[in-house]
């Protein structure tokens, strides 16, 4: 039997957290090849989830993750 693992651009996006430590969110929609709506989305639920934090510069939002 053959356990086959499903990856998600959720998955993709944690991933990419786990090699830079902080990320501007459209580098991240660029990156993975995404619109920033959809990684927007994505960066709001892991948000409330307390995974992913979002830290401000001036206008620009910085994702990290929660150590």
């Amino acid at each position: 039997m053959v356990d086959d693992v499903v990856k998600t651009g959720v998955d993709d996006l944690l991933e990419l957290l786990k090699t830079d430590t902080k990320i501007p969110l459209v580098d991240i929609a660029k990156k993975l090849n995404v619109s920033v709506d959809v990684v927007q989305a994505w960066v709001d639920f892991l948000v409330e989830e307390s995974i992913v934090g979002i830290e401000y510069k001036f206008t620009t939002p910085y994702i990290y993750l929660n150590k």
